[in-house]
């Protein structure tokens, strides 16, 4: 059996489906070249995350947004796009902070 490629937006919610740090959670962040820790001072647990997981947290604290425009937020100085490798790595870092209940989707119209 053939299995098909991963469908990386959900065609229905591909241009309103945002990302945002879960409500009432306060989190300390601490970085180091290798790495971060998190405090989740509402569940009280320590998660030990690489630097683009620090850096997408980061990113939604300021304001929720899409897998596009976090891949966009995360680009290195010189490039123009993200491949589509970048999209599913990333896809697949919101996913896990989204299990870990850092942060979760909210769907609602994009603000202009």
């Amino acid at each position: 059996m053939t299995r098909l490629p991963r469908v990386l937006f959900d065609v229905k919610t591909a241009d309103t489906c945002r990302w945002r740090r879960c409500d009432g959670r306060e989190f300390v962040l601490r970085e180091w070249e290798d790495g971060a820790v998190l405090y989740d001072a509402a569940s009280g647990d320590t998660h030990h995350l690489s630097l683009a997981a620090a850096q997408v947290l980061q990113h939604l604290h300021n304001q929720p947004s899409t897998l596009e425009g976090l891949a966009t937020g995360m680009l290195s100085s010189g490039q123009e796009a993200a491949d589509g490798q970048t999209f599913l790595a990333l896809e697949a870092l919101v996913e896990h902070l989204n299990k870990l209940g850092l942060i979760e989707k909210s769907i609602e119209p994009e603000k202009h």
